[in-house]
């Protein structure tokens, strides 16, 4: 093979006469080189590919389901991320179709300590995996959950709030028309 790409649960991803499939760690072919790319290496038994349209398969190739939109090049939690044509942002589970429906801005998913950060409308908030707003969608920009915190803005506050979307911690703001 040319090259190969990701290694995950004992399959490699290679390219192959232009075309992609998978082989186990010895390099005996598993799954053929038919594909045109692989979007996501396997997570719980699936991987996505494109043959003629995105699709999940198994490992044993066989097509598991189609995927309506566009994937991003990684998973959450076995959840994939996907963009409509409209330019709609969702997840997509290889077993339970649509988990999170496509009606968040294209902004890149982020996930820590069981919240999204997600943008609807061009706020950011924090939905969980079973699309439940856990905070609203406030803020004007918003980092990823450590230790029960994040970084979020909104409007003229600055600061660290909490899994409850409460400020914790607020940073006094300033302009540079302040200063001489």
């Amino acid at each position: 093979f040319d090259n190969g790409e990701w290694l995950s649960e004992g399959l490699i991803g290679v390219k192959m006469n232009e075309k992609y499939g998978f082989v186990d760690t010895s390099g005996r072919e598993i799954i053929p080189a038919q594909y045109s790319y692989i979007c996501s290496p396997f997570v719980n038994g699936t991987a996505v590919v494109d043959k003629i349209q995105d699709c999940f398969i198994n490992r044993a190739g066989e097509t598991i389901s189609k995927i309506k939109g566009e994937p991003y090049l990684y998973r959450i939690e076995g959840l994939l991320p996907i963009i409509t044509s409209k330019g709609r942002l969702g997840l997509i589970s290889p077993d339970k179709g649509m988990v999170l429906p496509t009606e968040y801005d294209n902004h890149l998913p982020l996930y820590s300590e069981g919240l999204l950060l997600m943008k609807n409308n061009g706020k950011f908030g924090f939905v969980d995996l079973n699309n439940n707003t856990v905070i609203d969608f406030i803020y004007d920009l918003a980092g990823t959950f450590t230790g029960g915190y994040a970084y979020a803005e909104s409007g003229n506050k600055i600061g660290i709030i909490d899994k409850n979307g409460k400020f914790m911690t607020e940073f006094e703001t300033f302009s540079l028309d302040q200063f001489p």
